[in-house]
């Protein structure tokens, strides 16, 4: 066949015929695969379906081959006939009874794979998914079968046996696709080619696995459902009463297994006398220059200006990376990102570094902590030192959660849902993050559950809210949103949209913010609660020819605010000029709460600033590093970048930052001794960054958590679409 079409283009494009190269490719394959072929196709199988095979005496030269080969096909009579809607009950119970096979067993991998992390939950949520799924599957096959059997005027077959080959045939096919995808995504790292020696083995494997699967699958229920018990259960196993009961059991089954356990008080020490609570909340993507606090204009924020005044106000403070991970490991830490070693997008928090959690919990607290931010859930081991951790799981389809998620189903179910709402411009609420309403219920039911009874803990509670971080949606919500994963490049046109609806975002958040607030008030708590409220990074809208997060460290992606609220609401409406940085929050809250810093800070403190502030980065191909250093009472700001970085930034710039605060002329040629200065300040930080750092831990992301980070936009649409994340392509 190929000597035949490369035989066919040469001669349609050679200069006796001298068609094009588009038409001879046309005429070729659409011609000759499309047409002929598929109609030998169809023939093949109408051949192979028919019920009598190939008979060597009955021979086309006969006049009466039509009447032979009917003649010997015997035809059942109508009572022995398939019945249609019997083959769908039986049908029905099949596929259910496969289905929760299939979902016990994917559901288990996916616990396997856990390793301590992923409950058994996964597999209850797996046999009732799959089960539902192939019990509608089996039921159209069965229907179809029996309409077809009874059409051809054939023998029916035992419903044992019917029933046994039907549940064998779904759960051998669903073992052979789902081992196949598994071992090349988990085992290969997608690496294997499925036109290659080593992909069509694997095939081969999974398809003798699968045929394994089918006879022994086959042959056991054919004897089971032989005996007496067996043929009772035949009878009413379609029933969907029955399903569901079995469902069910399953459920309660696995639901009590394997569970982790919180903390125990018996694990930490009693806390001092007069130790008091801490409200911890770092805001993703709040820009502080967004805030009428810090000088904006365009938009109100009643609640925060409001808490402004009970608190310290930071003017000057300083991301040390300018996206989520590597962020929130510093604020965790104190430790600059080259310290702690959480920097690319498959970094997890060392386990040899002490968080603040980890302190406080030392120190006798009870410790919570809730993350809207897929970076930042317990499989990157940010849960360190809480005795709750909780990750709000975006609204997955058919209810499920991060675990779940995992199965292939559910997550098949959610591309194609994405991929049409994509084409129809509709971004669901939800589908990427929770929002604030959904934070503050979870903090509210901690509040609820910890100052209930006078003999208590002092608590330590670390919340995490994302309403400013993309998808954009206004509000009130009308149906359309705004994403980094669908817009990577926007137009520098829409800048003035995306910060509309960015500063909406952020009133949206100033809302349930003071719903917080007056709750903690209403508890009578407010008063005494150290507050801390901050972000990780702020966010792009083409001040630098750019839009988005975690790729340049330009002050409007790594300025933050900064609050601090003492208790009784001491130098409450204080506005602090100097500079700190997010190293700095970890040793001096500690420090508020009189508990010992931990060896390996590098943090200062806030109450005293610094003079020079270090920020880096490496990040989608952009290694980055920044320092912010005072002169006298001139401020310098340098930043380097390595060379053909995608972002296509200058290798390096120095902005005289108290005269430009928006970074836009580059002196670095201009002023040759300060850059050179600069440099030196810049190769001094690198290396007491390194200092006692430890080694970054380094994770195996599955598909569907590298689909979640596209969703977020922190994976080029190019690597989203290489992974088969179609609803990511252009």
């Amino acid at each position: 066949l190929g000597l035949r079409e490369a035989t066919a283009i040469a001669l349609y494009t050679s200069e006796h015929i001298g068609l094009s190269e588009l038409t001879a490719f046309l005429i070729a394959n659409v011609g000759f695969v499309l047409c002929e072929m598929t109609v030998s196709s169809v023939g093949g199988l109408v051949f192979l379906s028919r019920r009598e095979g190939y008979n060597p005496e009955i021979r086309v030269e006969d006049d009466d081959r039509e009447a032979a080969v009917h003649a010997e096909i015997e035809e059942a009579p109508p009572e022995l006939r398939p019945k249609p809607l019997r083959g769908l009950r039986i049908g029905f119970g099949a596929g259910a009874l496969a289905g929760m096979l299939v979902g016990l067993g994917e559901g288990l991998a996916i616990v396997i794979q856990g390793d301590g992390s992923v409950g058994y939950g996964v597999m209850a949520y797996g046999a009732i998914a799959y089960g539902i799924f192939c019990a509608i599957g089996g039921a159209c096959a069965g229907f179809a079968f029996a309409w077809i059997g009874k059409r051809t005027k054939d023998f029916a077959p035992p419903d044992s046996v019917f029933y046994a080959r039907l549940t064998a045939l779904i759960t051998a096919t669903f073992a052979f696709a789902l081992s196949a995808f598994r071992i090349r995504r988990d085992i290969f790292e997608e690496e294997l080619a499925w036109k290659s020696k080593e992909g069509l083995l694997l095939l081969l494997g999974c398809a003798v696995g699968a045929a394994i699967i089918y006879a022994i699958l086959r042959f056991t229920l054919a004897k089971l459902l032989a005996a007496n018990p067996g043929k009772m259960m035949l009878r009413v196993w379609g029933s969907p009463a029955l399903v569901g009961a079995t469902a069910g059991l399953i459920a309660l089954a696995t639901l009590f297994v394997g569970e982790p356990a919180e903390a125990e008080d018996s694990d930490r020490p009693e806390a001092s006398e007069g130790a008091g609570d801490v409200l911890f909340i770092v805001v993703d993507t709040l820009r502080a220059d967004h805030l009428p606090a810090y000088g904006y204009e365009n938009i109100e924020t009643p609640n925060l200006d409001a808490f402004a005044e009970d608190a310290m106000q930071f003017r000057m403070a300083f991301a040390n990376a300018s996206w989520t991970r590597p962020s929130f490991a510093s604020i965790l830490t104190g430790r600059l990102p080259s310290n702690h070693g959480v920097m690319s997008k498959v970094s997890a928090l060392p386990d040899e570094v002490v968080t603040m959690p980890e302190a406080f919990r030392a120190a006798g607290y009870r410790t919570r902590g809730l993350a809207t931010n897929l970076n930042l859930t317990s499989f990157f081991q940010f849960d360190q030192g809480f005795d709750e951790y909780v990750y709000l799981e975006p609204e997955y389809v058919l209810g499920a959660d991060d675990a779940d998620a995992k199965l292939l189903l559910v997550q098949t179910l959610r591309r194609v849902i994405e991929k049409v709402n994509a084409r129809l411009g509709w971004v669901a609420p939800g589908s990427t993050y929770q929002d604030a309403t959904a934070v503050n219920a979870q903090v509210t039911q901690w509040l609820d559950q910890d100052y209930a009874g006078e003999n208590r803990r002092p608590n330590f509670y670390f919340v995490g809210y994302m309403d400013p971080h993309d998808p954009y949606y206004p509000h009130p919500y009308d149906g359309t949103g705004y994403s980094r994963a669908a817009n990577q490049h926007p137009n520098p046109e829409e800048a003035d949209r995306l910060r509309e609806l960015y500063d909406g975002e952020i009133e949206f958040w100033d809302a349930r913010f003071g719903e917080l607030i007056n709750q903690l008030k209403e508890r009578g708590i407010y008063d005494d609660l150290t507050i801390v409220i901050t972000a990780d990074h702020g966010e792009e809208f083409c001040e630098h020819g750019g839009f988005w997060h975690g790729t340049t460290l330009f002050d409007e992606q790594i300025r933050v605010p900064l609050f601090v609220k003492l208790p009784q609401n001491r130098r409450g409406g204080s506005q602090i000029g100097h500079w700190v940085q997010s190293i700095d929050l970890m040793p001096s809250v500690l420090g508020i709460q009189s508990i010992e810093v931990p060896e390996g800070i590098q943090g200062g403190d806030i109450f005293e600033g610094s003079d020079v502030i270090y920020a880096e980065e490496s990040h989608e191909g952009n290694v980055l590093e920044a320092v912010r250093e005072r002169r006298g009472t001139d401020e310098w700001k340098l930043i380097t970048a390595n060379e053909d970085n995608p972002r296509g930034l200058d290798t390096v710039s120095v902005y005289r930052v108290d005269d430009d605060p928006g970074e836009t002329e580059n002196r670095a040629e201009t002023e040759p001794e300060m850059t050179a200065s600069l440099q030196a300040t810049r190769e001094q930080q690198q290396v007491q960054a390194t200092e006692g750092a430890v080694d970054s831990v380094t994770m195996e992301l599955s598909d569907e958590d590298i689909e979640g980070q596209c969703a977020l936009g922190y994976w080029s649409r190019e690597a989203c679409c290489e992974r088969g994340l179609f609803q990511y392509c252009d």
